[in-house]
């Protein structure tokens, strides 16, 4: 079980490792963490994800105009933040709460990652980690 998360895990940090600024690699909390990566969406450089759409901007075309990052729980080692998204069309996400992404942190090593992301599509949840795991069984 632990292997399987393990592979889950690292798979989706060596991607999102790949698509974050260099600087965002050095980042120490939670907020500075996404706000590298909302800043790069935000200037168009965002477009990739991996999971046959961009989790990022809970999208297959990302349209990010601006964003707000919040803490929702914050612990010595474990944080969940949710970056709520306002796109450029008006009538790019009617359901309020696909424009949500949440993030859950761990602190591991004295650093903060990534341990799952969260959001909505027409009101109905999904998960990258369940996304994935979903994905093993085929």
């Amino acid at each position: 079980m632990i292997a399987r998360r393990t592979l889950i895990l690292s798979g989706a940090a060596a991607v999102l490792a790949a698509i974050l600024p260099p600087h965002a690699h050095a980042a120490d909390d939670p907020t500075a963490i996404l706000t590298a990566i909302y800043g790069r969406v935000t200037k168009g450089k965002g477009d990739s994800g991996p999971v046959g759409f961009d989790p990022v901007t809970n999208s297959q075309d990302p349209d990010v105009k601006s964003f707000k990052v919040a803490a929702k729980k914050q612990a010595a080692d474990r944080a969940t933040m949710a970056v709520t998204i306002e796109a450029h069309r008006r009538d790019a996400r009617a359901n309020a709460a696909d424009k949500t992404v949440r993030y859950d942190f761990v602190l591991e090593a004295g650093q903060w990652k990534i341990d799952d992301i969260k959001g909505a599509v027409d009101g109905s949840p999904w998960s990258v980690r369940a996304l994935l795991v979903d994905s093993f069984k085929y």
